[in-house]
């Protein structure tokens, strides 16, 4: 059973963390990082990541991520806990880049900038009887690191992000393999 972050009281997300405390704890005690762990990301480090949209720029975390499958399982595991919506893997179009995603009350599209060819459009639409607004979109490729994205205010149900086409951002968004959270 899958408990969703938002549904939690204040007192459930107070026990959450002290439990991703007491992990952190438990692991530097036993050596996790001699197995593979990065030293200095701890479970707590990861937790604030995955769930404070302030804390997107800590490169120590970023960089973690990028070379360490299991920190990468663990924020998988935050995420599939505390997001508000998980994009299903997508089906590639005959082209294999993909352009639209579509999911249960929400659709993200890319769409190259007319203007600007160098920049592409990630529209994030949010469907009717949609509440919840996410704040942040995480971007998990297969390979490299995960993008974390804060997302501004919907305009007319529409949250909207021009990026550089070449971004990992929009390289990740494009590939079928990737998993997108919002939270």
């Amino acid at each position: 059973m899958t408990t969703r972050w938002n549904s939690l009281s204040p007192e459930q997300k107070k026990l959450a963390e002290a439990a991703f405390d007491a992990r952190e704890t438990i692991d530097r005690l036993s050596g996790a990082a001699a197995e593979g762990a990065t030293p200095g990301v701890g479970v707590q480090a990861l937790f604030d990541y995955a769930t404070k949209p302030e804390a997107a720029g800590d490169q120590a975390v970023i960089d973690a991520l990028a070379s360490n499958p299991r920190l990468r399982a663990d924020l998988d595991r935050i995420l599939e806990r505390t997001a508000l919506y998980r994009f299903p893997l997508a089906a590639a179009a005959s082209s294999g880049a993909v352009t639209q995603r579509d999911g249960e009350g929400y659709r993200i599209e890319l769409r190259v900038s007319k203007a600007a060819p160098d920049q592409t459009y990630v529209s994030v639409a949010l469907g009717a009887g949609v509440t919840a607004e996410p704040r942040v979109m995480f971007v998990q490729p297969p390979d490299g690191a995960p993008v974390k994205q804060e997302l501004g205010a919907p305009v007319s149900g529409t949250i909207q992000i021009l990026a550089k086409s070449d971004s990992d951002l929009v390289r990740a968004l494009r590939d079928p393999k990737t998993e997108v959270y919002l939270r």
